[in-house]
């Protein structure tokens, strides 16, 4: 994608941290292949722009030494490649840049990453990952509605305000 070949590049795309929350372009509209690229390069530039930060990615490795636990700087290359000893990448031009998958960066306007998955290993470690992920403990989530329901009864004893209540929660 044009502008993503430096830090230079980069920072000439405005920084809208609202993108996220931004109306997909009109389908009918005149320019809307124009516009969903520009989508996608806003996006792109706000939420796959890789910065190695204390207490978020870098960790000490064994020898005292801090690196990034996503492997940053990422490796660069001009054309997407698949080599004889069974390594492969996609082209990147600027090794602080997360590959992303157009259509989840379009519809979805989030990080996101892309995996080319060649074998069984790699396609169970992508899917132990993902299933823990969704299914993860939710712990707070189930004490909240408890204490909301509690408030509610509450409020519908002491108040006639119920309805705005209910509503609000």
């Amino acid at each position: 994608m044009p502008g993503f070949e430096s830090a230079e590049e980069l920072k000439k795309i405005p920084n809208d941290v609202e993108v996220a929350y931004s109306h997909p372009p009109d389908p009918d509209s005149l320019n809307y292949n124009s516009e969903i690229m520009d989508l996608e390069r806003k996006v792109a530039c706000n939420k796959q722009h890789h910065t190695c930060e204390l207490r978020c990615c870098l960790v000490m490795d064994k020898g005292g030494r801090f690196v990034c636990k996503w492997r940053a700087p990422f490796e660069t290359a001009d054309e997407d490649f698949i080599d004889e000893n069974e390594r492969w990448g996609m082209k990147r031009l600027y090794e602080f840049i997360n590959a992303w998958v157009p259509g989840i960066t379009i519809n979805a306007r989030c990080n996101n990453d892309a995996k080319l998955l060649t074998n069984s290993r790699e396609t169970i470690n992508i899917l132990f990952y993902v299933t823990v992920y969704l299914t993860k403990k939710q712990g707070r989530s189930y004490n909240l509605t408890a204490i909301m329901m509690k408030g509610f009864t509450y409020h519908a004893k002491q108040t006639t305000y119920v309805e705005d209540i209910h509503d609000q929660q």
